[in-house]
């Protein structure tokens, strides 16, 4: 039964591979056409901005060489919305570092192109290698394209988590050096650009954050919701705290290097009381590798040398 619909289950699945293939090719494609967009949305963002800094000027239907995004071109259209200049990327790249249009949809294309893969095995052995194609063949095709269509969104779900190890691990020394920024007689904007610039030297991936961050002030979003924008993006319980402690300063007009000074303190002792707690645990995680590796052979070296002479002295008597 299943020999006579060979050949209706090969052109079925040639159908499904040439129209996923067509869904990928059309999603590479699609972001091209809206490049020309870039000069538009960053008079709409700011015409001044642009020629402080000294962005070239071109005429309209023209390509521009720079940008005024570090991290790619933004697909959105029009004036800058309150969810930020990546809002048309998804949440779920943006937490784990990717802005940048062509990435994602190389990432997109990655993933089509693992999950058509394993069907052109079944198309390639029965039309060119003249081999039948059973059910068993079929079905592990199947599973393996589906585990290929998957892995790649595991990966990035990985990528995300160490991201946000590490932004964890450098937000502390980033905060003392706004505190000192704003100590220092720096605005809060241009503390944040400053201590972008310098901390990513450390972790770029935080410096990456807060180079965001200072774009959207500068293109003329309000304060809070760009704050809100970064705690979205990072997903820390940090920095929503400072997220909050920030807005509230500039809703009821309390001073910012204060509250600035009072948060990093409380910071320190968190990151303190954190390093005790890892430093409280490591007694207990290690009683697994010294019962099955380092106390078996230590038992050995000590007992081995008397169970060699009590031994002797059993065969000897």
């Amino acid at each position: 039964m299943f020999a006579l619909n060979t050949p209706l289950i090969l052109s079925v699945a040639t159908f499904v591979v040439l129209i996923l293939l067509y869904g990928a090719v059309a999603s590479l494609v699609s972001g091209q056409k809206k490049r020309d967009q870039l000069l538009s949305r960053t008079q709409q963002w700011g015409g001044q901005a642009v020629q402080k800094n000294n962005f070239p000027a071109s005429t309209p239907g023209r390509k521009s060489g720079k940008s005024l995004l570090p991290f790619g071109r933004s697909s959105q259209k029009g004036p800058i919305s309150e969810s930020g200049i990546y809002a048309n990327t998804p949440l779920f790249y943006q937490r784990a570092g990717l802005y940048n249009p062509g990435v994602i949809k190389t990432y997109q294309g990655i993933r089509y192109f693992l999950l058509v893969a394993p069907f052109c095995y079944p198309l390639f052995s029965h039309f060119i290698l003249q081999q039948p194609v059973g059910r068993m063949m079929i079905m592990r095709t199947f599973v393996v394209g589906c585990v290929g269509y998957y892995l790649p969104v595991l990966w990035l779900r990985l990528v995300a988590r160490a991201r946000k190890k590490e932004l964890n691990r450098s937000f502390p020394d980033a905060l003392d050096l706004l505190m000192v920024c704003m100590e220092a007689g720096l605005g809060l904007d241009s503390a944040i650009s400053r201590v972008s610039r310098e901390i990513h030297v450390t972790c770029p991936e935080l410096g990456k954050e807060l180079k965001i961050l200072s774009l959207e002030l500068k293109t003329g979003m309000s304060r809070n919701a760009c704050l809100k924008n970064l705690a979205r993006r990072t997903d820390l319980p940090d920095i929503d705290n400072l997220v909050s402690l920030l807005i509230q300063a500039e809703k009821y007009g309390t001073g910012v290097a204060n509250a600035l000074r009072i948060h990093a303190e409380e910071m320190r002792q968190k990151r303190y009381s954190r390093l005790e707690e890892m430093a409280a645990k490591l007694p207990v995680k290690l009683v697994v590798p010294l019962t099955l590796f380092i106390f078996p052979a230590l038992f050995v070296v000590i007992a081995g040398p008397a169970a060699i002479q009590v031994l002797r002295v059993i065969i000897q008597g």
